[in-house]
């Protein structure tokens, strides 16, 4: 009984809603008919103002070309008045300026010889005066340039002369030096060759061989002999030699940072530029050792040589 009802109930549901789908289908069909209408007068009423705007801008353009044209042609004719005016009103200017300017001219270039003339006669007064007195001082300079010569040769020479026995006592030292870094070596040598025996004797007793002493030579070092340059030349070899010499003499650290340190505030004293002798001097070494010093410094870009001077950086 309860499924009879049920059917029944939507059977009539299915109606109603069969009714409002053709109710709501009927009302699109209306507003679809009205909006066709609308549609229709709307482009109606947008041809007939298109017509009408039409006419009404052909008319506009008609009667603004006649205007354009009539306001063309009298600007046209207000220029060429204006030209003819402008053209008269020039051509009067320039008969005018031209007679000015030609005036102007011819009194400009009076002047210019006036003045021309009076400047030349000026000039060959001035010129005869600065001669003579060129000619007096050009005198008077060559005569001090002779006594300043004179001075600076006598300077020169003694100068040398100090150079020369600088030289003289320097290489003594040098001399002495060399003896001694000989002596040393060979004293080094025969302790190393004393030290070699003996570690052999240790190894060949541990070994029980019979010990035999190999004879070992000392290695011979030749004395180290040089000939003097010449007088002209003993300036510039007697450093070079100090340093080709001997590369490498030890240095304890300490003794090197202080070295350097005295080495780079000495040369910077010297901007002029100071050489190795004075080096040597003034700090108290030998110029083998000041030689190695300066040596690392250049290499360490510290300071900088030439020739035989050493500059700071």
């Amino acid at each position: 009984m309860s499924n009879a009802t049920a059917f029944r109930s939507l059977a009539q549901d299915m109606a109603s809603a069969q009714e409002e789908r053709t109710k709501a289908q009927k009302e699109r069909a209306e507003r679809v008919a009205e909006i066709e209408k609308e549609t229709a007068d709307l482009l109606k009423g947008f041809g007939k103002a298109r017509s009408e705007m039409s006419a009404q801008l052909k008319s506009d353009l008609a009667t603004s070309k006649a205007e354009i044209e009539k306001e063309t042609a009298d600007l046209l004719k207000g220029f060429g008045k204006a030209r003819s005016e402008m053209s008269a009103q020039l051509k009067s200017d320039l008969a005018t300026s031209k007679a000015e300017i030609e005036k102007e001219t011819a009194d400009l270039l009076k002047g210019f010889g006036k003045a021309r003339s009076e400047m030349s006669a000026q000039l060959k007064s001035d010129l005869a005066t600065s001669k003579a007195e060129i000619e007096k001082e050009t005198a008077d300079l060559l005569k001090g340039f002779g006594k300043a010569r004179s001075e600076m040769s006598a300077q020169l020479k003694s100068d040398l002369a100090k150079i020369k026995s600088d030289l003289a006592r320097g290489e003594k030292a040098r001399s002495s030096e060399v003896s001694e870094l000989i002596e040393g070596f060979r004293r080094d040598s025969a302790e190393t060759a004393a030290a070699w025996r003996d570690l052999v004797t240790t190894m060949q007793a541990k070994r029980g061989v019979a010990v035999v002493s190999p004879p070992v030579k000392p290695p011979v070092v030749e004395a180290v002999v040089e000939e003097k340059p010449p007088a002209a030349e003993i300036v510039v070899e007697a450093e070079v030699s100090v340093e080709e010499e001997v590369l490498v003499e030890e240095v304890v650290p300490e003794e090197k940072a202080r070295l350097e340190e005295e080495t780079l505030s000495l040369i910077g004293e010297h901007p002029e530029g100071i050489r190795l002798v004075e080096i040597a001097e003034r700090t108290g070494v030998a110029r083998i050792k000041a030689g190695n010093v300066t040596r690392m410094l250049v290499d360490e870009g510290k300071i900088r040589k030439e020739g035989l001077l050493y500059f700071p950086v």
